[in-house]
């Protein structure tokens, strides 16, 4: 199964976390802020941070600009401050509105603003994130 990890992050908390899920699919991330293909996979992972209740704008852009996804799945990943809903709801219905299924989500908390969250995402959360994707990658094995 060809998987691709694109994310967006502002401050590193979501990079943590597409770095640590790649680790165990075998793929390098790719950041939306570069110049990036992504072409010719069956599930794509795809985070962000919440901004402000909202994923960041340039991962919202990269998902209305996906082409022919109809049939593939997606995993949706981040970090936020209060909770992953707007991940999910937003995010999923760009990607379920092309045809793609969005089999799962999964997020944690992130440090924000200078206090709040400190230390995250954690070292557990890092574990908690690849052990997250090793099940569902031999969930759809």
């Amino acid at each position: 199964m060809k998987t691709e990890v694109v994310y967006y992050s502002r401050t590193g908390n979501t990079e943590k976390i597409a770095k640590a899920m790649a680790s165990v699919l075998g793929v390098e991330p790719k950041n939306v802020r570069k110049d990036i293909i992504v072409k010719d996979f069956d599930l794509l992972f795809i985070g962000s941070g919440v901004y402000g209740s909202r994923p960041g704008n340039e991962i919202m852009d990269f998902a209305n600009f996906l082409k022919d996804v109809k049939g593939k799945k997606a995993v949706i990943f981040g970090t936020f401050g209060d909770n992953i809903e707007p991940l999910k709801t937003q995010i999923g219905t760009i990607l379920e509105s092309k045809g793609m299924d969005v089999i799962d989500a999964w997020g944690c908390k992130g440090r924000s603003f200078i206090f709040f969250n400190r230390g995250k995402p954690s070292r557990e959360d890092i574990k908690q994130a690849k052990e997250f994707t090793g099940k569902l990658i031999n969930k759809e094995h």
